[in-house]
């Protein structure tokens, strides 16, 4: 069993305080970083991340962002990798900051609120496609099997009610001895070759 409670991902989710990742990562964002906070996760880390130096460590922590829908200093993850490779966070990064002011704290939450604002419409757009194409989904449930669009039967399952699986040894007669079973006449022995 994996121990899922000690994973990058779980880390971010405490730092930015909330129990998952968003369902629409690339839309609706859950939270959002300061370089501060992503340096915490990173020393934290540091020995399960195979990785040369503080700096790389970070990037591959805000990497982690992108899937679960958090922002990195108000921006998208891999905007703010370059930033970082840019050297704009060398001064928090070498002297290893942690500490986040209630100011700074106050502008990242500013900054989720900005941009969830502004991908609402898209959000809502993508959810009624989502909703509908559901709908569409669960009208073909009830289609006739080999009706174009009609529900493939799942892998394995018979096509219909009492056929043979595709691939699957012919039944037995009903009633009939099954080989190998006491009782069951014993399989006759191959012919000698000549």
């Amino acid at each position: 069993m994996v121990d899922k409670s000690n994973t990058v991902t779980t880390a971010i989710l405490k730092e930015v305080g909330v129990a998952k990742g968003s369902g629409f990562p690339q839309l609706e964002k859950i939270g959002n970083l300061s370089i501060e906070q992503l340096i915490k996760i990173a020393k934290a880390k540091k020995d399960k991340i195979n990785s040369q130096n503080l700096k790389n460590t970070i990037k591959v922590i805000s990497g982690a962002c992108v899937a679960i829908g958090v922002l990195c200093e108000g921006m998208h993850p891999k905007e703010f990798a370059k930033k970082v490779d840019e050297g704009v966070y060398d001064k928090e990064i070498n002297t290893e900051t942690t500490t986040l002011s209630a100011d700074k704290k106050a502008l990242l939450a500013k900054q989720v609120t900005e941009i969830n604002a502004k991908n609402t419409a898209d959000l809502d757009e993508l959810k009624k496609k989502i909703e509908a194409k559901a709908q569409k989904d669960a009208k073909m449930k009830g289609g006739a099997p080999g009706v174009k669009g009609a529900p493939a039967p799942a892998i394995g399952a018979p096509a219909k009610p009492g056929a043979p699986i595709a691939g699957a040894a012919p039944a037995a007669k009903p009633g009939a001895p099954q080989p190998g079973a006491k009782g069951a006449p014993a399989k006759p022995a191959a012919a000698p070759k000549k």
